[in-house]
């Protein structure tokens, strides 16, 4: 991550970085859909992995009960797959599988986004609005037949 953070509590005791809220961030400076619902906004990187105590107030002003709108093609599931095993194979935990068994799994899981989602977009609708302690809320994952 690079440019400006700030310090919050993590887990554990611990703290950690996560990047300010800036003006690209802000509603207003995003692209929108329908009655104004940002769509594919510019989000913090930790958007949506900060306690919601822990958010500064002008994107909790911002964000909050605003739902948007985050799309998901296939490769960008697998390559979230992909990431997320390599961080488990750097950290040696007891979620790593072999890529005999990646491979399975992304195969499988293929054919499932192909099958829920057969134009090969997901439109996953979230909101900031309390629903969880530490992201926003998953308000629907839907797939467009234009």
């Amino acid at each position: 991550m690079t440019g400006e953070t700030r310090s919050i509590p993590g887990f554990d005791s611990e703290r950690t970085n996560v990047d300010v809220y800036l003006a690209k961030h802000r509603p207003q400076n995003q692209s929108t859909v329908g009655n104004g619902y940002p769509f594919n906004p510019t989000l913090r990187v930790h958007f949506s992995n900060t306690a919601n105590e822990y958010r500064e107030p002008l994107e909790t002003q911002d964000w909050w009960g605003l739902p948007y709108i985050e799309t998901y093609s296939w490769e960008e599931s697998e390559e979230h797959d992909r990431s997320v095993q390599s961080h488990h194979r750097s950290e040696g935990n007891e979620f790593v599988i072999s890529d005999d068994e990646l491979n399975a799994k992304l195969a499988k899981s293929k054919v499932h986004f192909y099958k829920l989602y057969p134009e090969g977009k997901l439109y996953n609708v979230h909101c900031l609005d309390g629903g969880a302690w530490d992201r926003p809320t998953d308000w629907r994952h839907v797939s467009y037949a234009g």
